[in-house]
């Protein structure tokens, strides 16, 4: 059942990300500048194709989910971190996935054959995917936060795993 439901949030998350991204960029000044910025295999990145949203599962009234998705500039990349609490409400704060459903997904080679998808899991040898996702800001048009983890796991192969270990985000909402 939560797969159904994560599965319905990150498409809608993916479709929206691609809208967003055809947008036309402001040149007025005063216009926040929205991006997810990480650390990735000890090198930071900066992402400008990003969007979020937080209101009720689409599926299930009696839960709420935050999301989270940013692109790289040829679209090539996709990072994805979603929230889903019961309730009606998700108040600034921090969230762990010991606790919570938090679903963290990066693919590389989107939209190709050779796709490749990365999430929470585990490699003998090596500690389980941890994350933790801080809230720290939630307004109608924007919201900012943090995260931080060790690793996400190859969806395809047993002993692999890309390191994503912190970032910040200031992204646009569109619900």
């Amino acid at each position: 059942m939560k797969l159904t439901t994560i599965n319905r949030i990150a498409f809608t998350l993916l479709v929206s990300a691609f809208l967003f991204s055809c947008k036309k960029e402001s040149s007025d000044e005063a216009t926040p500048s929205y991006y997810v910025k990480f650390k990735m295999e000890g090198n930071w990145v900066t992402w400008q194709k990003v969007v979020g949203e937080l209101g009720p599962d689409l599926a299930d009234n009696s839960k709420i989910n935050f999301g989270l998705t940013a692109n790289n500039n040829t679209q090539t990349e996709v990072l994805d971190i979603s929230l889903q609490l019961d309730g009606n409400t998700i108040n600034p704060g921090t969230y762990n996935s010991d606790d919570h459903f938090l679903p963290v997904m990066y693919m590389k080679n989107a939209n190709t054959a050779n796709m490749e998808g990365y999430t929470l899991g585990s490699i003998d040898g090596q500690a389980d995917s941890r994350y933790e996702l801080t809230l720290t800001s939630i307004t109608d048009k924007t919201i900012k936060g943090t995260f931080k983890g060790n690793h996400l796991v190859s969806i395809m192969a047993d002993d692999e795993m890309v390191h994503i270990t912190e970032g910040e985000f200031v992204i646009p909402r569109i619900r």
